[in-house]
């Protein structure tokens, strides 16, 4: 009673549908697409999804979407496959009468979890099932993967959308069939394993490596990426959508994790971080990665985070103040967004649940009393990292808001000293939006803010900011308002 048929044809009305319904009918519910490549392509994609992982795993398909690490794998791999689709223009259509697009697509944190949480769904009769590619390497035969995620893969690649996933599993299947690794669960998180650019922190070191498919060999400058979250919390995997759309400038995006407070201080982050360049020059033959071209990018607590590492790279006089080497790298440039660059400006008022104070707890490691306990620490004057641009400060992008109630103030003064130091700038200000506005890619506002952020990295990485380069805008309600 579970078995059912879709049909239909790929070159318009066929005669012979109706007659074929009928014989299928005796076995099971016959449905007739109209957009039968559409229903062939869901198929598709569900089988790139769920096959493969109960391929390498072992797993039943009911394993695979009731622990964590395979339904996320799983997910995953979909949503791939919907990228790929998305781009060749095919409409996905339904499988068993169920859009699998709506359900399952993955655009923004909160469908990430919801879609997260149906995935369930997808399998629902089969849980006790195994797929049939782990049946074929269970017996030493080759398995049909290139001709299921085979198909995401090259037509990913003809298309140039990213499938890392896909292909890392087509590859670990390979190997499977190569006798080269096992049938076992702890693939599953080889699969998603991440690249880690301090060994002796692993946990918290971790990155995430973009690109577009066809420059994966070609030298290129790198941006390095640091999520906000008040220093507190936040993941690289939120910054995601953002590092894919810096691809199209042709460089290469680190996506990165770092340690967060309380359980690391401030220098032991930036620390952890200095080992982030000994690996890209390291691999930067095998990735294609120019370490004399870097461009820093953070949001929050990242932008804060950004602006000492640059710092650290163009500055003895704050290396040696936070007792750092200085870090042997050229920064081209610094995008900075709703970022936070005088903690100590703050210290005497009265904010949101007051964390101004618990931000000076996290960036000095000591329990905010009074003002002028903090005068006395001796990272109070180390900590206001505005106050170390210089002249040698790379060109700079800066976007801010004066309702920010987190950064409110932070900005405008950063952006003086820019001016001071005669360091070329483009910038953002808006007058009524949230801190960390231009994360949500798809509202005006944002879109604005991108756009102009689009224009600098054009001009910075076709060398076009000189000392006399300061271009800003204002906005409001998602318009232009100068």
């Amino acid at each position: 009673d579970k078995m059912s048929f879709a049909l239909g044809s790929m070159r318009g009305d066929n005669p012979w549908l109706p007659a074929v319904k009928e014989y299928l009918e005796c076995a099971g519910k016959v449905t007739v697409e109209e957009n039968f490549f559409g229903a062939r392509w869901a198929k598709l994609a569900i089988n790139s999804a769920f096959s493969p992982v109960s391929a390498v795993t072992g797993y039943t398909f009911g394993e695979v979407v009731g622990k964590f690490t395979t339904r996320r794998l799983a997910l995953r791999l979909l949503n791939e496959a919907f990228d790929v689709a998305e781009k060749c223009g095919v409409e996905i259509g339904l499988i068993q009468g169920r859009d699998i697009v709506s359900l399952f697509r993955c655009k923004g944190p909160i469908k990430k979890i919801t879609a997260f949480a149906m995935v369930p769904f997808a399998i629902r009769g089969h849980g006790k099932l195994t797929s049939g590619m782990n049946a074929d390497l269970k017996q030493g035969k080759k398995c049909d993967i290139d001709f299921v995620n085979g198909v995401i893969q090259r037509l990913g690649n003809k298309f140039d959308v990213e499938t890392p996933l896909t292909d890392r599993i087509i590859e670990l299947a390979h190997q499977i069939e190569r006798g080269e690794k096992n049938i076992c669960p702890e693939n599953a998180k080889l699969l998603l394993k991440n690249e880690v650019y301090c060994a002796a922190d692993k946990n918290y070191s971790t990155f995430d490596l973009y690109c577009n498919k066809n420059s994966q060999n070609l030298l290129q400058p790198v941006l390095i990426n640091l999520h906000g979250g008040g220093f507190v919390a936040g993941d690289k995997k939120y910054r995601k959508s953002f590092s894919e759309y810096c691809t199209k400038f042709n460089i290469k995006v680190l996506n990165i994790n770092y340690g967060l407070a309380p359980n690391k201080s401030l220098i032991e982050i930036l620390d952890n971080l200095t080992f982030l360049f000994d690996w890209i020059k390291s691999n930067s033959q095998k990735y294609g990665l120019d370490n004399q071209k870097i461009i820093l990018c953070g949001d929050s607590a990242g932008a804060y985070i950004a602006a000492c590492i640059s710092a650290l790279c163009i500055s003895e006089e704050y290396s040696n103040a936070i007792n750092l080497s200085k870090i042997d790298t050229k920064i081209i440039g610094n995008i900075f967004f709703s970022g936070i660059y005088f903690p100590t400006d703050s210290l005497d008022k009265h904010m949101v649940l007051n964390i101004n104070h618990s931000l000076w707890g996290y960036l000095s490691g000591k329990k905010f009393v009074d003002t002028a306990t903090c005068q006395k620490h001796n990272l109070y004057n180390k900590i206001n990292i505005g106050d170390f641009v210089t002249k040698d400060f790379p060109p700079t992008f800066v976007a801010y808001s004066v309702t920010d109630i987190f950064c409110k103030g932070n900005g405008e003064k950063l952006i003086e000293k820019l001016k001071e130091n005669n360091i070329p700038y483009y910038s953002v200000c808006s007058a009524n939006n949230m801190h960390d506005w231009q994360e949500n890619m798809f509202t005006k506002s944002a879109k604005l803010t991108l756009k102009h952020f689009d224009k600098f990295m054009t001009e910075l990485l076709d060398n076009n900011l000189f000392i006399t380069t300061n271009c800003s805008i204002n906005i409001k309600n998602g318009k232009i308002i100068n």
